[in-house]
């Protein structure tokens, strides 16, 4: 859901393990998620293989929600990374 609170379970996009992100987009079978760096990654909700992890439950745990955040419209990168560079993201 857009504007949930991501924890990293391991270091990903030069973050450590226990960093804080935010869901900025749903794309049906996946999320994109915006880290404290101004790194962003998508990560899968499906497995198209038996008996393999899916990349978000290996990555993220869900720890929280946002409100500020849950109306955010995605448009494209582009304007994410502006975002991020004005000080939207509240981290």
């Amino acid at each position: 859901m857009i504007g949930d609170i991501m924890e990293l379970k391991v270091a990903c996009l030069n973050n450590e393990a226990g960093t804080k992100g935010f869901i900025f987009y749903d794309y049906g079978d996946g999320f994109q998620v915006i880290f404290p760096n101004g790194n962003y990654d998508g990560f899968s909700t499906v497995s198209k293989m038996p008996n393999l992890v899916i990349e978000a439950d290996y990555f993220l745990e869900k720890v929280g929600h946002d409100p500020r955040f849950a109306d955010y419209q995605f448009e494209n990168v582009m304007i994410v990374s502006n975002d991020y560079r004005k000080g939207y993201w509240k981290f």
